[in-house]
């Protein structure tokens, strides 16, 4: 999977990445439009009225599936869905409190791990918009009823595995004085990895939905590093 190839260069390779670990920041005006950027991002598809219809077909054939993608056609699974969302939150939650317990000076820290979610978000709303892609459960027998909800085919890549990825990217890359404990670090590319693995087992996306999302969230928390730092 993309997610854990990515995180897995920067468990291994901490040296090539210092020029992204500055020394610890505050808030800044940065902080400002880098916000603002990815709320209006995330708004531009609903603002523009992108691709706002009813998918083409419901039912729709499967062998226009990719093969790698058409094994995880299934029935949607709401419990999955829930617990999926419910692991990003608590990734958030978690990485915000170690940083919390730093104090004032890792506040821009905070900052930078919600930029970089925000703009994971803001990048893969506009994506999804665009490319239409027609979620699994347009491919089952519930289709017909899931024509109602447009999300539905706003299927790549995966906002969920995108703002996972960029948590756990973010906070592989923020400099600390001394170095993250390995259990830590490999608990949160599990975190992340189990986001991606619980959106195709809860019937919402296929795994190249998963993988486009994972890049997007690694990219996003590489840019934002570079711009806010």
């Amino acid at each position: 999977m993309a997610l854990t190839l990515c995180c897995i260069l920067i468990l291994l390779w901490p040296n090539e990445l210092r020029a992204f670990q500055g020394a610890p920041h505050g808030l800044r005006a940065k902080d400002a439009w880098l916000t603002a950027g990815w709320l209006s991002a995330a708004a531009v598809p609903r603002v523009f009225d992108i691709n706002n219809h009813p998918p083409s077909c419901a039912p729709c054939d499967l062998q226009t599936v990719p093969w790698f993608d058409r094994w995880a056609v299934t029935q949607p699974h709401d419990a999955l869905s829930t617990a999926s969302s419910g692991l990003v939150f608590a990734m958030a939650a978690l990485e915000s409190l170690d940083l919390v317990r730093g104090g004032p000076e890792h506040y821009g820290e905070i900052a930078y791990l919600s930029e970089s979610a925000g703009w994971a978000l803001g990048a893969g709303e506009v994506l999804k918009a665009i490319v239409a892609r027609k979620r699994p459960v347009l491919y089952t027998a519930d289709a017909t009823a899931a024509a109602a909800d447009l999300e539905n085919q706003r299927s790549w890549p995966s906002d969920h595995t995108a703002v996972a990825a960029a948590l756990a990217a973010g906070y592989l890359l923020i400099p600390r004085g001394q170095p993250l404990p390995a259990w830590r670090r490999w608990a949160v590319v599990a975190a992340a990895t189990s986001v991606g693995v619980l959106r195709v087992a809860s019937g919402k996306h296929f795994p190249s939905d998963v993988a486009g999302g994972a890049a997007l969230g690694v990219v996003s928390a590489f840019a934002v590093r570079a711009i806010r730092f």
